[in-house]
């Protein structure tokens, strides 16, 4: 039998090495694993927007676990009408302000805010009442409406849509949010966390032409927000998603990563069979998210009960025998908390070609490599005794 010499087992050591960094920097595009890596959904409730927002990123560990010191953020919120808020056409400005001053408090360098407004921006900026609450928590507002704002970009896992021009001010992001608020739509039958990715991107006619579902499913297997905030404190019940229409007074701000879970929970609020949703549908065929609320943690928080500074207490709901894990773990919590600053977006997909300083594996990638380098030693071991 041949005895494997000290120079192939580092060899192989060094293999299992690149390969587990090799996953990391991949990470990014991996679809969700239905059935392993679970959801959870926070859900705050009792409160006026701001606490409500302050309530739901309690519940998940603080805006910490998303926005470092010194980075830029891009929130992408609705303001696409000149409608008033009262009419649950646009995001709650309450809601976008409080979560600038968050993550201005958090550290963050920059916080821009930016829509691809479908009628006149500086209207839908005023009439919204955004730009006024942006403004006075100390971030910037942007309408991003000219073609010069956007950058080519591969959709490597897109089925219908394989390219498209995306926003620079989001391909330049430390950190990604994404805010919308809960409305009906005439095409898509929803416009929640993956419909309003739409206005992030130039071109929004060749979705229709392509196919409305496949290309928002498409969009959203690209561009994966650090944070989803949902606002449903106030939401448009039928004539969406302009309105004006029936608005219901939900009183809910929901905060999580899986936009296939907040869309289906969505569906719910909105009165809307899922099934009819053909965007929610196709990104969950595609591994972007998991569509059983059964299988979803929601955990309910009070606004009230964080308000005196004690910590916010989430209701006790019942939860599927699947391990669960928070909105923070998994890939995106990996790469903060190893201190690499990755972009939301692989530069090669840019058609850049940078260097790039790999500090640190996942533990989880780590694991096996040592069982198989401790194997590969006891067997060079072994051999050499032979």
């Amino acid at each position: 039998m041949r005895i494997m010499t000290r120079r192939e087992f580092f060899r192989e050591g060094a293999g299992l090495f690149l390969s587990a960094s090799l996953l990391e920097r991949i990470s990014r595009f991996a679809p969700v694993l239905h059935a392993s890596s679970g959801t959870e959904l926070v859900i705050a409730q009792n409160g006026t927007p701001g606490e409500l927002v302050d309530a739901a990123l309690k519940g998940i560990g603080g805006i910490g676990k998303v926005v470092r010191k010194g980075q830029k953020v891009v929130i992408k919120v609705n303001m696409s009408f000149n409608q008033p808020p009262s009419r649950a056409a646009t995001t709650n400005p309450e809601l976008v302000g409080r979560l600038v001053e968050i993550c201005r408090e958090a550290g963050a360098s920059e916080v821009v805010v930016v829509d691809n407004t479908l009628e006149n921006g500086r209207m839908c900026m005023d009439t919204s009442e955004i730009k006024d609450a942006v403004v006075q928590a100390g971030g910037k507002i942007k309408v991003i409406d000219s073609r010069g704002d956007y950058e080519e970009v591969d959709i490597p896992l897109g089925r219908k849509l394989k390219k498209t021009e995306l926003s620079k001010e989001v391909l330049g992001a430390d950190v990604f949010i994404n805010v919308p608020i809960a409305k009906v739509h005439g095409s898509a039958k929803i416009t929640v966390s993956m419909k309003n990715l739409m206005g992030v991107v130039w071109n929004r006619g060749e979705f229709h032409t392509r196919g409305l579902d496949q290309c928002i499913a498409d969009l959203s297997s690209l561009v994966k927000p650090d944070l989803i905030v949902l606002d449903a404190y106030r939401i448009l019940m039928s004539n969406g998603p302009r309105g004006p229409g029936k608005v219901n007074e939900v009183g809910e701000v929901v905060v999580g990563v899986d936009p296939v879970a907040i869309d289906r929970y969505a569906c719910e609020l909105l009165e809307r069979d899922s099934d009819d949703v053909g965007h929610l549908t196709a990104a969950y065929e595609m591994g972007l998210g998991e569509i059983d609320l059964d299988k979803v943690q929601m955990v309910y928080v009070d606004a009230q009960k964080g308000k005196d500074g004690s910590q916010v207490e989430p209701s006790e709901v019942e939860t599927s025998d699947q391990d669960l894990v928070s909105p923070q773990e998994g890939p995106v919590a990996e790469e903060k908390e190893s201190g690499v600053e990755e972009p939301l977006f692989e530069k090669e997909e840019r058609g850049e070609v940078e260097e790039e300083n790999e500090v640190g594996i996942p533990a989880i990638l780590l694991i096996p490599a040592i069982i198989v380098s401790v194997l590969i030693g006891l067997r060079m071991r072994r051999h050499n005794v032979e």
